[in-house]
C-alpha cells in the first residue's frame, strides 16, 4: 500500500545532464536561440551530404543506362 508520503527529497543528478544537453545550463537564450539554429545547420549540412553522395551515384546510374541503350539489343534478339 502506498501512503502518499513523500520518501526522498534531494537534487535530481540526471537534470543536470538534461540542462547540458539542451543547452540551458549555460543561459535562457541558447536554448531558445542557439539550439534551434544548430538544429537548422545540421539539417542542412545532412541534407547537403546526402546530395553530395547521390549525385555520382546518379550521374554513374544514367551513364550505365544511356551506354546500354547505345549498344542496341544483344545480337540475335530483335527490339520488343
Amino acid at each position: 500500500g502506498s501512503t502518499g508520503q513523500v520518501l526522498q527529497v534531494a537534487t535530481r543528478n540526471d537534470s543536470l545532464m538534461e540542462d547540458i544537453h539542451d543547452l540551458s545550463f549555460f543561459a535562457e537564450w541558447t536554448h531558445e536561440w542557439l539550439l534551434p539554429s544548430v538544429a537548422v545547420i545540421l539539417f542542412m549540412l545532412s541534407t547537403s551530404g546526402g546530395v553530395m553522395f547521390f549525385t555520382p551515384v546518379v550521374r554513374r546510374w544514367k551513364f550505365k543506362r544511356q551506354a546500354n541503350a547505345a549498344k542496341g539489343p544483344p545480337a540475335g534478339k530483335s527490339p520488343a
